[in-house]
């Protein structure tokens, strides 16, 4: 795990990004926080995660020695899971290398996503879980058989068909309830991602720039 600082401030109120990783399959998470010590709270939770999924908690983590993991409530919980620690001396991003690398992977990706659309670079944080999203649904190596992250986490292949483009353009129908005759039936929103929590497309609204979660979206 890592965290990335930006000069910029996101929209929604983020300056930075935990990025975290799973050695053995390439899984990776991107969530972007407004303070360092949220960092510990993101950790917890996808250690929580892994013990829901596969009945153990991750032997080790390899972080760098900033304040933002090497704190009290991190500390302690790892002691009481037997999680240990893996870090190298101060200002040494070498040590974390894989990580590194990785990152910079993600940034190239998400850069692009921006540069092609036509989102600011205030809306980082969504390019850069966007691009994670993508990543994970890739090939691997052939060490893995070129399965995807997503396969060897999940055991499952991904379903890629409702794959779009990052910054597109697409309408999302109203409701039938709020449908009116004389009115618009949809509204006019860009592609940013996909909802973690309700299966449908992340919209963002190009008249309110509020995001909108549906699945009833016709894509220009």
């Amino acid at each position: 795990t890592d965290l990335v600082p930006f000069s910029k401030r996101a929209t929604s109120g983020n300056y930075y990004a935990c990025c975290i990783s799973d050695r053995g399959t390439t899984k990776g998470w991107v969530e972007p926080i407004k303070r360092k010590s949220d960092a510990s709270d993101i950790i917890i939770g996808k250690c929580e995660m892994c013990f829901n999924m596969f009945g153990q908690y991750p032997r080790k983590i390899r972080m760098d020695y900033g304040g933002e993991f090497f704190n009290e409530k991190l500390q302690t919980y790892m002691k009481e899971k037997g999680i240990l620690p893996d870090s190298g001396p101060r200002a040494t991003p070498e040590y974390n290398m894989r990580q590194e690398k990785s990152q910079l992977s993600l940034e190239v990706m998400a850069n692009a996503m921006l540069i092609s659309s036509p989102l600011t670079a205030g809306y980082w944080d969504l390019a850069w879980k966007y691009a994670q999203y993508t990543r994970d649904r890739l090939p691997t190596n052939k060490d893995n058989a070129y399965r995807t992250p997503y396969e060897l986490w999940n055991e499952k292949k991904p379903d890629v068909s409702k794959l779009r483009p990052f910054g597109c353009i697409g309408y999302c129908a109203f409701p039938n309830k709020s449908k009116h005759k004389m009115k618009p039936k949809a509204i006019k929103a860009i592609m940013v991602g996909y909802d973690e929590v309700r299966k449908g497309y992340l919209m963002l609204s190009m008249h309110t720039k509020r995001l909108i979660v549906s699945r009833d979206v016709t894509f220009a």
